[in-house]
């Protein structure tokens, strides 16, 4: 091929590319953050351009479902129906579904991620009897004040289906004074039990991630 006569990429193209790059790295478990993966992705195209996360998260599903095929579909579902039998069952504490599976973006990795308000960690643990298959850890999140959010404990486990399982334990304080998402720049309002029933009713699959270019992190 005659790279000579080449044209050059456009602005649109080589966002375009290196979001796509980025992607992969995030699925494939080679980057871990969006900064990063997008910083390795343009590196190794040899270009100077960064797209948005929202652009990077369009790809990262994309590039998912090529991957998985029908089965991705099927997996945001089942996640999203199995956050929803947890949240039930902690549904005294407010519980709203947070993270990736709310967002509706998943790599091979990603967990349910569910945030309760109490400060009564044995109650919690107590209402997951029977509702999960494991609790693997409990441990007191030990982060400066300003730092922590108002979060009190971690638990993670199993899921009666087998996914990895993440709930965070905060102060009944923050309900109402949700967090700033540092990927996508919104409020990490995420999901009540009544919005997830509407969800999974509506669009199991739904995408929840916020249009635009935000660049929260650059």
């Amino acid at each position: 091929m005659n790279t000579l006569n080449r044209r050059p990429l456009d602005r649109k193209e080589s966002r375009s590319m290196v979001a796509r790059q980025a992607a992969i790295l995030l699925y494939e478990g080679l980057a871990s953050e969006y900064k990063e993966a997008k910083e390795v992705a343009a590196e190794n195209l040899g270009l100077k351009v960064m797209p948005s996360n929202y652009e990077v998260a369009m790809e990262l599903r994309r590039y998912a479902e090529e991957v998985e095929g029908a089965a991705y579909t099927e997996r945001l579902k089942s996640m999203r129906e199995e956050a929803l039998e947890v949240m039930k069952a902690l549904s005294a504490f407010a519980p709203r579904l947070v993270g990736s599976v709310w967002r509706g973006v998943l790599t091979p990795r990603s967990d349910i991620d569910i945030e309760v308000y109490t400060e009564d960690l044995n109650a919690v643990l107590s209402r997951l009897e029977g509702v999960v298959s494991k609790i693997s850890a409990r441990e007191e999140v030990n982060l400066p004040e300003q730092m922590r959010l108002g979060s009190l404990y971690r638990i993670r486990g199993k899921s009666r289906r087998g996914y990895d399982l993440e709930i965070i334990v905060k102060e009944p304080g923050m309900l109402n004074k949700p967090a700033r998402c540092e990927i996508f720049g919104d409020l990490k309002k995420g999901l009540s039990i009544d919005e997830l029933e509407e969800l999974l009713s509506r669009d199991s699959a739904e995408l929840r991630v916020p249009k635009g270019r935000v660049r929260v992190e650059e």
